[in-house]
């Protein structure tokens, strides 16, 4: 265990037992009562358990809202998410100049950042997964994207705009918003190429594979390469975004090629 961590963990086991801040944790009036020690509402927000636990999503959607202003429920959730944050910080230690200990530095700056700003309301499932993907995303691509590329995460208007060319002649309802953004973050976590995103942004926003095609200037059985190559790179998401409908696997997310 690193230094870090170390005092990550120290400077937690003196909050969690401190009566002043337990007054105020249980100030809040979150589900489930009172509690003796922090822990507790660590675990109440899914620490340990059941990834698909709404009753724990909900709560930590609380402690989330909380976290927008108050340093002790942003401190919370940091110690929620604190174990794949590491785990990311090992992965991504081997490349970075102060090795693990730099990484997970930069993945707790940034951690503060990203509970303190969740958009709540927007993306109101999955608080925890989404918070940790948010770090790695906003630590390792977000600052780098405009040097590789400008045609990354292109709003569903702009690709309808008048300078955009012709329109999409059929169209299907897209996956929920939420799910659309995770899935385009891990696609570039996992270093898939600019025009594959794009391809994918297109296909979740309801655009048949020939018209990706007219756009792009490509056939549409490339486009369909480009979607199965992007697809191979994520698995974990091809459930997720089986098609709508059947026509042209529409919206273009599943692995049928």
């Amino acid at each position: 265990m690193g230094p870090l961590v170390k005092g990550l963990l120290d400077d937690w086991e003196a909050a969690a037992r401190s009566p002043r801040a337990l007054r105020r944790a249980n100030s809040w009036g979150l589900p489930g009562g009172p509690v003796a020690h922090l822990n507790d509402m660590v675990v109440r927000a899914g620490f340990g358990g059941r990834p698909d636990c709404d009753d724990a999503d909900a709560y930590l959607l609380s402690l989330v809202r909380l976290a927008a202003t108050d340093r002790l429920a942003a401190q919370i959730v940091l110690h929620r998410v604190l174990p794949p944050v590491i785990s990311i910080a090992r992965r991504r230690g081997r490349r970075h100049v102060g090795g693990i200990e730099g990484a997970l530095g930069d993945l707790v700056t940034q951690a503060w950042f990203v509970i303190s700003c969740y958009p709540v309301e927007r993306r109101p499932h999955k608080v925890a997964a989404n918070i940790v993907r948010d770090i790695e995303y906003f630590e390792y691509v977000a600052g780098h994207r405009a040097r590789r590329t400008k045609v990354e995460f292109v709003d569903h208007d702009f690709f309808l705009s008048g300078d955009m060319g012709t329109p999409p002649t059929g169209t299907s309802t897209p996956p929920e918003e939420d799910h659309v953004h995770n899935f385009l973050i891990d696609l570039q976590l996992h270093n898939v190429s600019p025009l594959r995103v794009t391809i994918m942004r297109l296909m979740c926003d309801g655009w048949q594979g020939a018209d990706i095609g007219r756009r792009l200037g490509m056939n549409e059985r490339t486009v369909r390469w480009h979607k199965a190559a992007a697809l191979r790179a994520v698995p974990s998401w091809v459930e997720e975004f089986r098609p709508l409908d059947a026509k042209d696997a529409a919206p273009g997310c599943d692995v049928a090629v």
